[in-house]
This record gives structure tokens, sequence and C-alpha cells, in this order.
């Protein structure tokens, strides 16, 4: 069959860095819930009791991820609720460096749109005109 024999492969509109963002995300918002049902008086299996102690390590490993994602991604803003988990200085620090991408990405388009538009000199020979041929009608 030739989707068999296809060599196509779907690009992921994701990042490495904001896949593995979205899945400690992921595992984070489970632990959320454990610890809800730990509220609501219930027990926990000992795997689940694993998990929940493995949150501060988690966060941690979610802060070093937040400081990787590209200033164009918008996984920040779709995981709120992850984010607000998150040191206040590393969220003030994230959206600064986000702020100084964004303001470097707007420069660097803004001097290509100035680049674009900058008349540019175009002489009519690439080599200099050696001779002249003149017909014998004038």
């Amino acid at each position: 069959s030739w989707r068999a024999e296809s060599t196509y492969q779907k690009q992921s509109a994701f990042a490495e860095d904001e896949k593995e963002f979205l899945k400690l995300a992921k595992k984070l918002r489970d632990i959320l819930k454990l610890e809800e049902k730990v509220k609501a008086g219930e027990s926990l299996a000992q795997n689940q009791l694993e998990k929940v102690n493995s949150k501060e390590t988690l966060l941690k490993e979610v802060t070093a991820l937040a400081g990787k994602l590209p200033g164009d991604s918008d996984v920040l803003e779709k995981t709120q609720d992850i984010t607000a988990l998150l040191p206040d200085t590393a969220v003030k620090g994230i959206e600064r460096r986000r702020k100084q991408e964004l303001e470097r990405r707007q420069s660097r388009e803004k001097k290509q749109e100035e680049e674009r538009r900058a008349p540019v000199f175009m002489c009519r020979h690439d080599r200099p005109i050696l001779s002249v041929c003149v017909s014998a009608d004038g």
C-alpha cells in the first residue's frame, strides 16, 4: 500500500521542551487530584502516596523546563493552574525573558521589513561592455 511506503512524518506543533512540560503538568495535576482525595479523607495506595511525595521534584523539573520554553510558546498561558504552583521569582524571570525575546523578534522583523523596502542599486550589466556591434543599415 502507498501509505506503508510513505516517508511522511507528522510534525507536532509543539517543541520537545513544550511536550515534556505538558507531560509533567499532567503528572502534577494527577498529584493535585490525589491530594484532594486525601483532604476528603480517602486512603491512598502505596504507589499513589509515592506519587504525592514526588511533587517537590516534579515542581523543580517543571520550573526548569518553564525557563527553557521558547519565547513564542503559549504553553504557560494554557497551563495557568501549573504556572500558579511555580515560585514567583521563577515566573517573573520567565516573563522577563519572554518579553525580551518578543522585543528582539519584533525589532528583527522591523529591520527585515526596512531592508526589503530599501532601494537596491542594480546595474544593467554583470560584466563590462567590451565591444559594440553596429549593423550595416545604420
